[in-house]
């Protein structure tokens, strides 16, 4: 089982009170070949009178802005092969990466990064820690 990011129970926390319902904590992840992930959250949300709800995958980040491109690289990384193991699961998960406001911040103003979110397209929760609430998703 993977260590839990500091920002954990900030995020879930966030999360409920934005009207999502916690499932798994954390997400596992079966792949072909026996290759095995643990993502950070698994979550539902009822939408309107629909009886299935939206089910989305949270990977929590810590952005170090000391080694910014190292951290780049991590969640770029974890962010596509997630995606591929989410693809094969029968049930559909929406992958999005949580992320400090400030830390969103110092990527955002990284052109290089920018291109690589947009590319990629890279879906991210942006939260304040401190008030614990959602401040943006951004697709």
């Amino acid at each position: 089982m993977p260590k839990r990011d500091n920002f954990h129970e900030k995020v879930t926390s966030a999360l409920r009170k934005d009207g999502w319902i916690i499932t798994n904590d954390p997400l596992f992840v079966p792949t072909q070949g026996g290759v095995n992930f643990f993502i950070d959250l698994g979550l539902e949300r009822i939408i309107g009178a629909e009886k299935n709800g939206q089910n989305i995958a949270v990977e929590i980040k810590s952005f170090d802005q000391n080694t910014p491109v190292y951290s780049f690289y991590e969640i770029l990384g974890q962010f596509l092969i997630y995606e591929l193991a989410l693809a094969e699961q029968v049930s559909p998960w929406e992958l999005y990466i949580a992320i400090a406001d400030l830390g969103f911040k110092k990527l955002d103003e990284a052109p290089i990064f920018n291109k690589a979110i947009q590319q990629f397209r890279l879906k991210f929760i942006i939260f304040d820690p401190f008030t614990e609430t959602i401040k943006q998703w951004k697709k």
